[in-house]
Formats: C-alpha cells, structure tokens, sequence
C-alpha cells in the first residue's frame, strides 16, 4: 500500500502593513479620480480628462510630506511643570547648572581659606587683613545660590503677543521677550554633552538664531519644551541644518 502524499505547507513572510501615507488626486470641478499619466509631480499640477480643468495638487503633496515627517510626541519629563490658561501657556523648569557660578564658588572658597591660614599661620609674611574677608564675602553669594539652586527657575510664558523668558532669580540675566509672530521655528542642539534649545527670529536684516535655554541635562526636557512651544504657536516642525541629529 502506498504511503499518502504528504502535503507541504510553505512558510509565508511576514507581510508588512501597507502604509497609509497616501492621497488619491480627485478633480475639484467634477470629483473624478486622477489617473497618476495626468499627474505632473514635478510643477505639482494636474488635469481632469472628464472636464478639462487644470489644477494644483501641491497642497496634497505638502500634506503627504508633512505625514511623512511626523515626530513622535515627547512626553512630558520629570522637572517641567506646564499650565493653560485660557490662551497662555506657562512652563516652569529648574534652573540649569552654572558651570561659571560652580568654579567661583569653589575658587573664590579656596582662596578664601588659603589666605585666612596664611595670615595666621605665619606673621611674618602675612596678607593683609581684609584679603580673605573680601575672598569669604565674594564667594558667599556663590556659595548661597548653589545650596539654593533647587529653588532656582526659569518660567517661560507664551500668549498670542509674545514669548517671554524670566529667571529666578535672575543671577545677572535681563527678562527676555519676543514677538509671537516674529518667531519661525525652535530647533534642539547638542553643545559638550548639554542640550540648547535655539529659537529663529525674523528680523527686519534677516533671521537670527537666539539661544532661548541653555545646558539642559536632559534631550526629552529640550525635545518637550521645543514641542510644547511650537504647538502652542502652532508652527510647524521642520528640520533645520543646524539641528543635532
């Protein structure tokens, strides 16, 4: 008796899920779908074979490219308090380190306390009396603020008018403020491991790109304020050649 035939079942690759990152071209005179031979990609036109009406089709095409691009929303991260009100945004965020305000501290101490033992520790050639008092007094503020420095923030307000920056304390740096509709796009940039967020303004001599924060710790933190920022403006992301990749 013969065996019966055994029956293969061939292993089928993992069929990947079409895209849906498409637009079908329909006339706007009389709604007939497009065949892609009337389309004109390059001048972004088409034409209808049913009435004859020449088109552009570049804001499908600027839609399809803005799909493409999409960024993938950032969630908010530990450190960053947000808040609406009506049409303002406020986000407060600890102030960053100070790499300045650290070597002051340190330096300003050091030399400090050196000269406080030199003056006691040998008479004979000591400073003068005020030197390590004037050392102590230069350094206290210093010294102050980094024990405080978890109290230490930046609120950034956005409205319809404008973007304003305030930092508390202030530690030597004005309030900034910008016209909302002066502002074209935020990007993120990498600078010796700490992330900036850069802000391009237009200007009557052109655009200028302006430091807004700078050493964050942390690339969700910029990501999201970037994020945040521009959805309340309601700019459209786009990559910029100075962005970190």
């Amino acid at each position: 008796m013969k065996e019966p035939i055994r029956k293969h079942k061939l292993e089928l690759k993992n069929i990947k899920e079409v895209s849906s990152d498409f637009n079908k071209i329909s006339c706007p005179s009389c709604q007939q779908q497009i065949p892609g031979i009337d389309i004109n990609i390059n001048d972004k036109i088409a034409k209808c074979n049913s009435c004859s009406v020449v088109f552009s089709i570049e804001p499908k095409i600027s839609n399809l490219l803005t799909k493409s691009t999409i960024k993938q929303e950032v969630i908010r991260p530990e450190g960053i308090d947000i808040f609406y009100f009506k049409n303002d945004l406020d986000i407060t965020i600890q102030q960053p380190q100070n790499v300045l305000e650290i070597l002051l501290a340190f330096f300003l101490s050091i030399f400090a306390a050196l000269t406080t033992l030199l003056y006691f520790l040998n008479p004979d050639d000591k400073p003068p009396f005020f030197v390590p008092i004037i050392f102590a007094v230069a350094a206290l503020p210093f010294v102050i603020s980094l024990l405080k420095r978890k109290k230490h923030k930046i609120h950034i307000v956005v409205d319809d008018q404008e973007l304003s920056i305030f930092r508390r304390p202030r530690k030597f740096v004005k309030d900034q403020h910008f016209a909302s509709r002066e502002i074209d796009q935020l990007y993120v940039k990498k600078v010796n491991h700490l992330y900036s967020i850069v802000m391009i303004v237009n200007g009557t001599e052109g655009q200028k790109h302006i430091n807004l924060i700078n050493n964050l710790d942390s690339i969700s933190k910029a990501q999201f304020l970037e994020q945040e920022i521009e959805n309340h403006l309601d700019i459209e992301d786009r990559k910029i050649p100075e962005e970190m990749r």
